[in-house]
Parts: C-alpha cells; sequence; structure tokens
C-alpha cells in the first residue's frame, strides 16, 4: 500500500499523510494489546458464549462487568476486522515489515503512556502479554527498527547520587524525536540526513563522557585511590579512542589531568545546567595534597582549560562556592551540531516565552498609540526580515535598538511583552544584578557573554525559522547612564567598561534589543544615537484613562470612569494598585467599594497628598 501524501502546496514543503496516524496507531495498539504477538487470533472463549438468560443467579456487578467486557471484545472484533489494512498502511509509512510495525506499535504506545522514558525488553513483552524469550526471537525485527532510526537507545536513565551520574537499569529503547513529530503532525518521516558514522560519535561521546562521572564518583563510594581512578579512566579513554570527542581533546589537551576536568564538567553539563562544583571536582579527582595547589589554578584562570576557550565559571567565588561550566567550544566538540539542545540558560538572563505572556489589552494616548503600532508592526516576522535585507543592501546595521522611556508606571516593559507576544518572539530579560560582580573583571565578562549568547540565539532562531528574539535591559539606567571619572573609583572604571563592551555591541547588533528607562535625563549621550527607536511613554491622558477604568472595573458606567479620569493624574500602573485594593475589600468585607470608597483610594495612592502629610497603602 502506498503513503498516499497530499503535500501542502509549497516547493520543498513538507508532506502531509491523506490518512490520520494517531487514529491508525490507536486502533492498531487496541487489537495488540494483550495479543500474545498474535493480534489475528480470536481463539479462546468469547465472552458473548455466555447466554445471558442464564445468569439470573449473576451479582449485578458481575452482569455489569460482562456486558461491558462483551462491549469492549465487540469493538476488538471490529478493530480486528480492519487490522491487516491498517497494519499494512503503517507499515509503508514507517517503511518496515509487519512484524516489524507490530513490535513499533508497542514502543509507540509506551512513549505516550510513559512520558517518552523509554521501553525494555520485558516492558513492551507485558504490553503484549507474551514470555519475554517469545519478544527476543525477533531481535532481528527490532535491530532493523534501531538501524532505521525509528528506535533509539535511551541513555538518559539515571538518578543522581551527590552530583554524580549512575546509570542503572538494562537498556531502554525509545521512539526517535522526529518520528513521534511526524506522527503528531500527520507527516512523512524527516530522518537526520547527517553520515551515520558522525551520529554515532556524538552518541559514543555522551556516552562517554557518562561513564567518566560513573567511575570518578566510585572512587569516593568504593574508597578508590586517585591511581586506580585514573588508570580506569585512560583504558575508558582509549576504549573510546575512535570519539571525535575524545581525538579532539587528546590534540587540544596533551596533559591527562586537562583532559580528566574537561570529561567531567561536559558529562555534568549533560545532567544540569547549574555547572560543575570547583571543590567537589577537585576532590573527588586529586590528592589532598594537590587539592589546593589545582584549585588556586582554576580559580585564577590559569589553566589550558581556560586558556584555550572550554571551560568558564558559571559562579565565580571562593573555592567553596565557585562552579564551571563547557562553553559553547567544549559542546560543540562533544554534540557537533546537536550542541544547541544543550544551550543552557544565558547568565543573568530570564527566558520569557510568547505563549507564556497573558494577553492584555494596553491603552494609550493617541500619539503613543501610532509609535507602539508603528512598532509592532516593524517587529512582525515578515516585515523585520525584509528590514533587515533592506539595511544590509545598503550597508547599514541590520540590528535594531530601542528605547522607551518615560514616567514609571505607563507600562513600557508591558508593551515590550505585549509586542513579543503578538510578534512571537522570546525576550531576554537581563537582570542588571547579575551582571554585576564584586569579582574585578567579572562583570566585564558576563557583560560580553550575554550578547555572545544572544548572537547565538539569534543564529540558533534563524536556522529554525524562528524570529529574533528581544534582548530587554528593564530599567537600564544602571548601565546606560552617563559616564563617571574613572579615577573617583573602581566600580566607576568597571561601569564604564561595561558600558563601552555595550556600545560596541550596538554598533554590530544583529537582532533586536530594547532598553526602558524612567529617567531619560540620566542617560549617556553616547547612547542616544545607537538608538533607532526612541519612544516617550506620556502619563495617560483622560480618553486612555477612563478606557483603563473600564476595562479593569466592567461594573462601573462610563461617567463614572471619566469622572476618575478627570480627578485624579494617576499612571496605568497606579490604576492597577487601585484595582488590586478594591478586590482586597471586597474580600475581607463582601462587599463591593462604593464611588466615594474609590475615590478615597485613589487620594491615597498618592504618598504626598494635598493637605500636606505622607500616607503608605490604604487604610481599613
Amino acid at each position: 500500500m502506498e503513503k498516499n501524501f497530499e503535500t501542502d502546496g509549497k516547493e520543498g514543503g513538507k508532506k502531509r499523510l491523506g490518512w490520520n496516524a494517531m487514529d491508525e496507531l490507536y486502533c492498531a495498539c487496541e487489537v495488540l494489546k494483550n495479543s500474545g504477538l498474535e493480534p489475528i487470533n480470536t481463539d479462546g472463549k468469547n465472552v458473548e458464549d455466555e447466554d445471558e438468560e442464564c445468569t439470573a443467579d449473576i451479582s449485578p456487578l458481575r452482569l455489569s462487568r460482562l456486558r461491558r467486557m462483551r462491549k469492549e471484545e465487540e469493538k476488538r472484533r471490529e478493530l480486528s476486522a480492519t487490522f491487516p489494512e491498517t497494519l499494512e498502511r503503517l507499515s509503508a509509512y514507517f517503511g518496515t515489515t509487519e512484524m516489524q510495525t507490530t513490535i513499533l506499535c508497542a514502543y509507540i504506545s509506551n512513549y505516550f503512556e510513559d512520558d517518552s522514558n523509554g521501553s525494555t525488553f520485558e516492558e513492551i513483552s507485558q504490553f503484549f502479554s507474551c514470555q519475554t524469550m517469545k519478544l527476543l526471537t525477533h531481535k532481528d525485527d527490532i535491530d532493523a527498527l534501531i538501524e532505521k532510526k525509528l528506535l533509539v537507545e535511551n541513555k538518559s536513565i539515571v538518578r543522581r547520587r551527590r552530583r554524580r551520574v549512575f546509570l542503572r537499569g538494562s537498556k531502554t529503547f525509545t521512539v526517535a524525536d522526529n518520528v513521534i513529530d511526524a506522527i503528531l503532525a500527520n507527516e512523512e518521516i524527516q530522518f537526520d540526513q547527517r553520515k551515520d558514522d558522525e551520529a554515532e560519535s556524538e552518541i559514543d561521546s555522551v556516552e562517554f563522557t557518562t561513564q567518566v562521572a560513573d567511575i570518578t564518583a566510585s572512587r569516593i563510594d568504593e574508597g578508590e585511590s586517585t591511581t586506580v581512578m585514573r588508570s580506569k579512566l585512560q583504558a575508558l579513554e582509549e576504549d573510546y579512542s575512535d570519539s571525535s570527542f575524545v581525538q579532539d581533546a587528546l590534540t587540544l589537551l596533551p596533559d591527562f589531568d586537562d583532559r580528566m576536568m574537561l570529561y567531567v564538567v561536559c558529562g555534568d553539563s549533560m545532567e544540569s545546567d547549574k555547572g560543575t562544583s570547583l571543590n567537589l571536582t577537585v576532590r573527588d579527582l586529586y590528592e589532598p595534597s594537590r587539592k589546593f595547589k589545582i584549585a588556586r589554578k582554576y580559580l585564577d584562570e590559569d589553566t589550558p582549560l581556560f586558556k584555550k576557550g572550554l571551560i568558564e565559571f558559571s559562579k565565580k567565588g571562593n573555592m567553596s562556592d565557585a562552579t564551571i561550566v563547557p562553553t559553547e567550544k567544549a559542546l560543540k566538540l562533544l554534540l557537533g551540531e546537536d550542541a544547541v539542545l544543550f544551550e543552557k540558560k544565558m547568565t543573568g538572563i530570564e527566558l520569557v516565552e510568547p505563549k507564556k505572556i497573558k494577553a492584555k489589552k494596553l491603552f494609550y494616548s493617541e500619539e503613543n498609540e501610532k509609535d507602539i503600532s508603528r512598532l509592532r508592526r516593524a517587529l512582525s516576522k515578515k516585515t523585520f526580515k525584509m528590514i533587515q535585507k533592506r539595511l544590509a543592501e545598503q550597508n547599514l546595521p541590520s540590528g535594531v535598538a530601542i528605547l522607551l522611556y518615560g514616567a514609571a508606571g505607563t507600562g513600557k516593559t508591558e508593551s515590550v511583552r505585549q509586542i513579543a507576544k503578538a510578534t512571537g518572539r522570546e525576550i531576554y530579560h537581563v537582570d542588571i544584578s547579575n551582571t554585576k560582580s564584586c569579582w574585578f573583571g567579572e562583570s566585564e565578562k558576563i557583560v560580553k557573554k550575554i550578547f555572545k549568547n544572544y548572537r547565538s540565539m539569534c543564529e540558533s532562531h534563524r536556522h529554525n525559522g524562528k524570529p529574533a528574539p528581544i534582548l530587554l535591559f528593564n530599567e537600564a539606567d544602571a548601565v546606560f547612564s552617563e559616564r563617571k571619572n574613572p579615577k573617583s573609583s573602581n566600580v566607576a572604571q568597571t561601569e564604564n567598561a561595561i558600558q563601552n563592551i555595550i556600545l560596541e555591541e550596538l554598533e554590530t547588533l544583529d537582532g533586536i534589543l530594547v532598553a526602558t528607562t524612567n529617567m531619560a535625563d540620566n542617560l549617556d549621550s553616547a547612547f542616544e544615537r545607537r538608538f533607532l527607536f526612541k519612544i516617550k511613554f506620556d502619563r495617560p491622558d483622560e480618553n486612555a484613562k477612563k478606557n483603563i477604568w473600564l476595562s479593569k472595573l466592567g461594573w462601573l458606567d462610563e461617567e463614572t470612569c471619566l469622572s476618575f479620569a478627570r480627578k485624579f493624574d494617576l499612571s496605568g500602573g497606579e490604576i492597577d494598585n487601585i484595582c488590586r485594593k478594591i478586590s482586597m475589600e471586597e474580600v475581607i468585607t463582601g462587599e463591593r467599594p462604593t464611588t466615594a470608597q474609590i475615590e478615597e483610594f485613589c487620594r491615597r495612592e498618592k504618598l504626598s497628598l494635598a493637605e500636606g502629610g505622607n500616607r503608605m497603602g490604604f487604610s481599613l
């Protein structure tokens, strides 16, 4: 039977199935489950053989169960009638024999039931309700599924002991991600086009680092000496000498101690993004007499691993709390093109995905509405791509830097969030406080790393057809303010150095940077010309305030909302605060506040009152 594909009409577009793969798989799995690997066999006692007229003495509960079983058996027989056709269609889709398809269906069923953790031979036997030995007679079919890359070995079934990785359990196999993706999308299966030996090399590299972790952990758990541990690691390195990762490590790092540290750090990165503890790793790998000398070299970054850009600090402190991680260069040595799958959260960055941003209606003054609408159109995926192309053709910087400034509570940050949601862009929110470090020179490295990682993410998004993310410096006064006299303090020198880095990065920006500030007067003049868009957020005008009130408190009439707008000069953020107080009042008293009470909340929102004195919060 043919695969029966339908194309989406686009050149090179993915081929969609003319039938529903999930429906067919469901039907097949229903027939195959508990079939003993003989799905067409319907021998055995039929539930219908028991005459209901002879069941007068059967309890109502059992009778209900028998009827339910009868319905299930009828459903199974209906599915069995069409099963040969279903099996033939699925076999054509997967490019497998009927027995291979039968076994693959069990793995697919377990994938969705057990959250893709993989299945052992014993678990697949349980699906069919057959002996494991019977399934093993079809080992050639399972090997064929692996060779066809429909099944992949799941080596991530591990447990943590302290910070180390340990293997457990027998080998498990799961359905390849690209196969699951194709099934869910009802499309043709797209296989990895890389050479098999290249992909296998990367699998070997990950397995190698996992076994390194197992060996180094046994030194502590089993009381082994460092000599025994090193002998095991050297033997393991020889066993994996064909791995491209090991070959590259041998070329870059002639000293075995350096390679040993690289193997451990890379292995840890596969399991956690928290980094490798310098203190624990040095304790595990070296004799006590060498521990402090080795640690000092790493803290001073005076090792080949640092000098060759293979590791970096994720947290730099003293020996007890410093953590190190592999660099992008090291991950590419380990994983090749798949390194992008293990990109860690950027230092000082919070990722905000567009789908997690709650849609919110914002109200602006007429002028701000025009500016925001223009910006939203400019950052739409199609338009922004055209803008970048036009700028590049004219030899102009293709990145776009945007400054949003104005009073607090006027919607600058929320506007960025809503634009990101509307244009399908992720936000990489820079936490300014995390760019500051008490360690000399570390702050500059953190800022450089932020931009380096942002460039990598832009490249990755381009490669995957996703829109460039937005790099957001919120409340950016701390890093965009006027430069200080470098002779005044070391802090001033550091802040000036950070500003120089940002200025240079803005010149070569290839994505979207947004900075927000409440104090534009403090902005250094050198930054001003780097911003292509500069939008001032005014306090909402009377009409905008009225609309905000109406949107927040729909039970108020328009005239009352207009009255609030005219009486009180409040920002959108301040109106939000008042609405929260109203909700609290409703919970506390069980009644909705009167107009007079809401006006009192409005008056108390300002710290300085007309009659003098300061108040904070609200009174009950």
